[in-house]
């Protein structure tokens, strides 16, 4: 950004160096009778001095336009601040929209995952209780199996005696035809509750992956109005600052183009001493520049105050 109030002190310096130019010139041969310039100095101090004068009306016309094109510039910034500031609200509301939509969609998900684990765990306790059917009936199957042999044992002993080298095969057939059928019934309502247990589980997984996602969404969204927000904070402290500029610069710059045009016309010590310190003046009323304008020869003018009262004293008493 252009410093403005940089190059604006230094013409207004300039413009000192040059009145210190002119004091140095008007001093030289000292006269007393009249502080018009044209009267009591030789044109070679004239020259001098409408040389020094026109360069501190040009330093003053520049510091007087940098004024104008700064109040310009400020403007402008307030323009495209109060642009980005209408631009930061709309998208402020826009996301904590956005946010709303977002913490709506976790709680619903939030609901499907707690009856997705509800699922889950009935899936389980379905799971559980048709391995302990399963187990029971392993146990009753055996036990019949047990049973059935026991009570043909009787029955089959003097069959059993005459073949003593041959096996039971009827028997041993006749328990695996009881144990096989009800065993595969109950496998398969195993492996069902199993896969039903699966595709719960992978569902659980599925809504927590979803979770995450739509949390960290809506935390991104957050942190997004948070900025959005800090900005608009900023942007209306510039707008403050650029509105609390405007008026001084409007002022300073109409109060060094009215001095300037003052100097324009100088042809004698007394308007010269006027119109620099009114410009100087000037600029101390704004706070801003009270620092820079510290570096500014004051005595330059005490001392155009000294011969301009002198020359007073001297006509005076003629």
């Amino acid at each position: 950004m252009v410093d403005y109030r940089h190059m604006i002190v230094e013409d207004v310096q300039r413009s000192i160096m040059a009145v210190n130019n002119i004091v140095a010139s008007l001093e030289r041969d000292a006269p007393l009778s009249s502080d018009i310039i044209q009267i009591n100095y030789p044109q070679a101090t004239v020259d001098e001095f409408l040389r020094h004068s026109q360069t501190v009306v040009d330093s003053m016309l520049s510091a007087s336009n940098r004024a104008r094109t700064w109040l310009g510039d400020t403007g402008y910034r307030l323009c495209q601040n109060l642009d980005e500031a209408r631009r930061v609200e709309d998208g402020a509301r826009e996301t904590s929209s956005q946010v709303r939509e977002a913490e709506v969609r976790v709680r619903t998900t939030e609901i499907n995952i707690h009856t997705s684990e509800y699922n889950v765990s009935h899936a389980q306790d379905s799971l559980e209780s048709a391995q302990s059917a399963l187990e029971d009936a392993r146990r009753t199957r055996e036990r019949m199996v047990q049973e059935h042999i026991a009570v043909h044992a009787g029955i089959h002993l003097g069959a059993m005696i005459l073949s003593t080298f041959v096996p039971p095969l009827g028997l041993a057939a006749a328990a695996i035809n009881i144990a096989v059928m009800p065993q595969t019934v109950d496998n398969e309502v195993v492996r069902a509750r199993n896969r039903e247990l699966d595709a719960a589980r992978a569902h659980l997984d599925s809504q927590r992956d979803v979770l995450a996602r739509e949390r960290a969404e809506c935390a991104r969204l957050i942190s997004k109005v948070a900025e959005l927000r800090t900005r608009g904070k900023q942007l209306a402290a510039e707008a403050r600052t650029l509105r609390a500029a405007q008026r001084p610069l409007a002022e300073l710059s109409t109060r060094i183009s009215t001095r300037s045009a003052t100097i324009a016309t100088i042809r004698s010590m007394r308007n010269v001493v006027a119109g620099i310190r009114g410009v100087v003046d000037g600029l101390r009323r704004v706070e801003m520049f009270v620092g820079p304008l510290a570096l500014l020869n004051d005595a330059a003018f005490g001392v155009l105050d000294r011969r301009v009262a002198a020359i007073r004293r001297s006509r005076l008493t003629v």
